[in-house]
């Protein structure tokens, strides 16, 4: 069985496993939306984007960005869902 990052954390939640608060986004459109909703609930300012794929090495392809701020959100975001990765 495959399952993306979030998908599995979603099954853990599901069974009181603590785990780190995320939004999956699917349209640049929402990134407002979704980033005020992250910064509301944890009080953070910094996200990390990560790209969704079934392989190993997404960091080293350049699918893990850590951000300090809105600014860097949006444009990693932008990068990464137009990218193809290779792992």
């Amino acid at each position: 069985m495959n399952l993306h990052e979030y998908q599995g954390k979603k099954i853990l939640a599901q069974h009181g496993v603590n785990i780190q608060r995320g939004v999956v986004l699917d349209d640049l459109n929402e990134i407002d939306k979704v980033s005020n909703k992250l910064i509301e609930e944890t009080g953070t300012k910094w996200f990390v984007v990560k790209a969704q794929i079934h392989a190993g090495g997404r960091g080293k392809a350049g699918g893990v960005k850590i951000v300090k701020n809105f600014e860097e959100l949006e444009e990693e975001a932008k990068i990464m869902m137009g990218k193809i990765l290779i792992t």
